[in-house]
């Protein structure tokens, strides 16, 4: 099996959550910097909506809670990661390239 193949196929992916819209990027962007900055313990609604420079209330208009604002940064992070992954299993590169 081709490496796009084991990556692409809808064994996997169906079991993934959800990849975020690009409509909540300014969102989850704000949310990183924050969890970055104040710890995820610590990081609040009114942190995330410091810094997007916008009101709590235009915040969850966008995520309901902090518990989805994390799940969505944490999904968006996954994507990334997979999708990185993926490019580099198609450009050849193998396990023992990265065990080695």
């Amino acid at each position: 099996m081709q490496p796009e193949e084991m990556f692409s196929g809808h064994r996997l992916y169906d079991r993934l959550p959800p990849r975020p819209g690009p409509e909540l990027d300014r969102v989850l962007d704000a949310v990183e910097r924050s969890v970055a900055r104040y710890d995820i313990r610590r990081t609040s609604m009114s942190d995330i909506a410091r810094q997007m420079g916008v009101a709590r209330t235009t915040l969850y208009r966008q995520v309901a809670s902090l518990e989805e604002a994390l799940a969505l940064m944490s999904s968006r992070r996954f994507h990334r990661f997979l999708d990185e992954l993926v490019g580099l299993a198609t450009a050849g590169l193998s396990v023992e390239t990265f065990v080695q």
